[in-house]
């Protein structure tokens, strides 16, 4: 009797304990599971829309050789969030989405030990992307040839000093196609100067851009193989014109004819309605022998 009496108080206080250890467990994992659950949306909450977009482009061109009249339509939308961890380190992300089937997306890390420098990780704009228009942007959507040459977003950092508004030093390594890429850039007053190497393939390049009042420039090249420029000149008393070229030549063509490769010429008219803004363009294209006729609104 006394033997079975041990067994079960033996027993008794295991199924306790067992119960105890159960409830436990539960409550942790309770817990676990509603931090899991509310994190997000407290992660979510701190997090700022810095940036949005929202455009159509349609165009259509008259080929002078062939009477032929093709056209386009295409709509983009994207966002930029930022997460501020604290005043020195903060999180962004951007998503851009194109028809008919074009996705870009970015997301790093920005440290700032002080008001001077800038240390950034991630899936991001390399710093010679900083000669192209922000992708969540409306300079993005209805962006130039010539600017399509310089080399966009990598996963790597960069290291910039900005002593003031007017001046940057920086430097940054970059994967892009799974390729290593050492890019450099100086900011001095109305110019920005940007070069990049690849070890690998041998490839360099760079680019300069020069804006200042109404005129503004840029000019990439990649090793022996191609120029490209850009000028932009704005007009009118309300600077609501524009005169764009947008060339490239090829430096490793056989012949003089086929230097010109990228020669578009032509004016933009913006305008300003109350909940969308957009332009009107009219060009010639050299290398299919055409005019063109853009249409470009954006909220």
């Amino acid at each position: 009797m006394l033997g079975t009496f041990r067994i079960q108080l033996v027993f008794s206080t295991l199924c306790e304990n067992k119960k105890r250890f159960t409830n436990f467990k539960q409550n942790i994992m309770k817990n676990i599971f509603l931090i899991i659950l509310f994190f997000p949306l407290v992660a979510i909450a701190q997090v700022e829309v810095t940036k949005d977009y929202a455009g159509m482009i349609s165009g259509a061109s008259y080929q002078l050789d062939s009477a032929e009249t093709p056209s386009f339509t295409n709509v983009r939308v994207g966002a930029e969030a930022v997460w501020a961890v604290n005043p020195k380190f903060e999180i962004k992300s951007f998503g851009v989405y194109q028809t008919p089937n074009t996705f870009i997306h970015s997301f790093f890390g920005v440290y700032r030990p002080d008001s001077s420098w800038i240390i950034e990780a991630g899936k991001i704009a390399t710093l010679m992307g900083h000669h192209r228009p922000h992708p969540v942007s409306s300079g993005s959507h209805f962006e130039p040839w010539s600017l399509r040459q310089i080399p966009g977003g990598g996963l790597g950092g960069a290291v910039r000093f900005i002593p003031n508004s007017s001046t940057e030093i920086a430097i940054g390594s970059y994967l892009r196609d799974s390729v290593f890429e050492a890019q450099t850039k100086l900011k001095f007053n109305s110019f920005i100067l940007g070069g990049y190497y690849q070890p690998e393939t041998n490839i360099s390049g760079g680019a300069i851009t020069f804006e200042k009042g109404r005129v503004t420039t840029t000019t990439a090249f990649q090793n022996d193989k191609l120029v490209a420029n850009l000028f932009l000149l704005t007009l009118g008393r309300n600077k609501d014109f524009m005169f764009f070229s947008d060339m490239g030549f090829g430096l490793d063509t056989e012949s003089v004819e086929e230097i010109l490769i990228r020669g578009e010429w032509g004016l933009l008219k913006s305008f300003e309605l109350e909940k969308f803004e957009g332009l009107y363009s009219l060009s010639y294209t050299y290398e299919t022998n055409s005019m063109n006729s853009y249409l470009f609104v954006h909220f």
